[in-house]
């Protein structure tokens, strides 16, 4: 493995800048320069994670899986959403933990574009639309079609339930949740 002080010879006798990779961590890197200085860049959260002992990038795009779920390609932690059915929309993992979000209504098969799905007409006129985010998080939007849908008694007493293995769950005051271990 490249060294800094191997680093920094390369870079001084090429006249160019030599990563050193051995440095490398999800929020950082570390670089040689020909001047004989070193350049650090920090990220303030994770840009990349180790897989399969390779450093790739983060990425939020969605891919189905072999059993059908749809999974975040590479994410800080674990995002599993619903591929169709009675199941989960959206199932976070980290550490052992999970948290698991469920909409009160059969989802059909989502249709995928970079890091959002789309599950239609879940609801008369009703769309769910959920986007994953690089550390495995995730967001939905319910976009309502018509002022007919708008009016679905089944729309306004739609009650997201949630699952928490690990975890507990509070409401927070613009209707988000957070999820928590013992030690915050």
């Amino acid at each position: 493995p490249l060294t800094v002080a191997g680093a920094l010879a390369r870079a001084a006798s090429s006249g160019r800048v030599v990563a050193v990779p051995g440095a490398t961590t999800a929020t950082s890197t570390l670089a040689a320069n020909p001047g004989g200085s070193l350049t650090v860049v920090q990220s303030v959260a994770p840009v990349r994670k180790r897989v399969g002992g390779v450093w790739e990038s983060l990425d939020a795009r969605l891919v189905r899986g072999a059993g059908g779920g749809v999974s975040a390609a590479v994410t800080t932690s674990g995002l599993r959403l619903s591929g169709g059915g009675g199941g989960p929309l959206a199932t976070m993992s980290a550490l052992g933990k999970s948290l698991s979000v469920w909409l009160p209504v059969s989802l059909p098969v989502p249709a995928l574009s970079g890091d959002t799905a789309m599950y239609r007409g879940v609801l008369p006129g009703v769309d769910v639309q959920v986007t994953a985010d690089v550390q495995g998080g995730f967001s939905e939007v319910l976009v309502v079609h018509s002022a007919a849908a708008a009016a679905d008694p089944a729309l306004l007493r739609l009650v997201l339930a949630t699952r928490a293995d690990g975890l507990t769950v509070a409401a927070g005051p613009a209707g988000d949740i957070t999820a928590a271990d013992r030690g915050g």
